[in-house]
């Protein structure tokens, strides 16, 4: 069995809100045309924003990360195709166990939805025996310190990318409505955070062949007497001891663990699991999963053609725009 190509993917949705010193010129919504010009700005210069990250993760005490010379691409752009979105470039950064392949992106929204900031570090290299290896056959242990590694990264990265946001909404807004003095509060909301990889696991392979019949997972649990926490344990073990003790002492708990499967028009399988127990007190939703991938042991494969990297892509932003409905049928 080999696990493989471990990814996380994190998305933050954000409360906005704006004061000036002439309350007739305060910057309530944001319109279609205004959200084009804050992306423009946005993307003209997104080293100040590239610069500031580095130095703060190559400063950071518990997980120093290096900017890898030369690993920022000149793959940033504008899509205006789900939004008005911002896609910065992708950056590597090295810390002493991993080689992290990051991006970030933003979502300026318009007329009262939320605006979005998102992250996702997709594992390029592992540090073994001495020198840098494939994301391949990569053990628990090695599975569980990425993704630790990479909420440290995606915490900092968060951070400065709303401090970033703030400013141009400072700066674009008080063009854009008139104001002499105008200040913006951006404040975090709600977060979204996705663990999976890539696995052959044989077990896998049968139960996303019943899935494609049209098969039911929590039904696949029951018939085969798996309880969700077992099946976490088995199956996605990345996770740290202590949240594989959790789940397993939510056992039996009515509605304490949401399973979610997924699979694409092109066949490809994943499955998450959700302890749901936290959901009331926190911000913060964190789905742990695994996808079936016959190849998950080749090697030279680039993480983009990695099953989990897409369909955690693909979850995240239907439990965004999940999050973002509620929101709107309670207000």
């Amino acid at each position: 069995m080999c696990n493989s190509r471990p990814v996380l993917r994190v998305g933050q949705t954000l409360l906005f809100s704006t004061a000036s010193v002439d309350p007739a010129k305060t910057w309530d919504e944001i319109n279609l045309d205004q959200a084009v010009e804050v992306a423009k700005a946005a993307i003209e210069n997104p080293d100040i924003l590239y610069d500031e990250i580095s130095d703060q993760l190559a400063a950071h005490v518990d997980v120093p990360a290096v900017e890898v010379p030369g690993s920022r691409g000149s793959d940033a752009q504008l899509t205006f195709t789900n939004g008005v979105i911002v896609d910065f470039a992708n950056v590597s950064f090295q810390t002493g166990g991993f080689q992290h392949r990051v991006r970030m992106c933003m979502t300026v929204c318009q007329h009262g939805q939320r605006s979005k900031i998102w992250f996702r570090s997709a594992c390029e290299k592992v540090w073994r025996d001495g020198a840098w290896d494939e994301p391949v056959h990569m053990t628990h242990a090695e599975l569980g310190a990425f993704f630790e590694e990479a909420d440290a990264l995606s915490a900092n990265c968060l951070i400065s990318l709303r401090a970033y946001y703030r400013d141009l909404l400072t700066d674009q807004g008080a063009q854009l409505c008139g104001a002499d003095v105008l200040t913006v509060t951006l404040e975090n909301d709600r977060e979204f955070v996705f663990r999976g990889f890539d696995s052959d696991n044989p077990r896998l392979n049968e139960l996303f062949s019943m899935l494609d019949e049209g098969g039911s997972f929590t039904e696949w649990l029951e018939e085969n007497e798996l309880p969700p926490g077992d099946f976490v344990t088995s199956m996605t073990l990345p996770e740290i001891e202590g949240r594989i003790a959790r789940l397993n002492a939510l056992r039996g708990m009515d509605n304490q663990v949401e399973v979610l499967d997924y699979v694409t028009r092109a066949g490809e399988a994943a499955v998450f699991v959700r302890d749901k127990s936290h959901i009331a007190d926190a911000n913060r939703d964190l789905f742990v999963g695994v996808a079936f991938a016959p190849d998950a042991a080749v090697r030279g494969e680039r993480f983009h053609n990695s099953p989990v990297f897409t369909i955690a892509a693909n979850m995240l932003a239907g439990a965004t725009r999940e999050y973002e409905e509620e929101y709107k049928t309670a207000a």
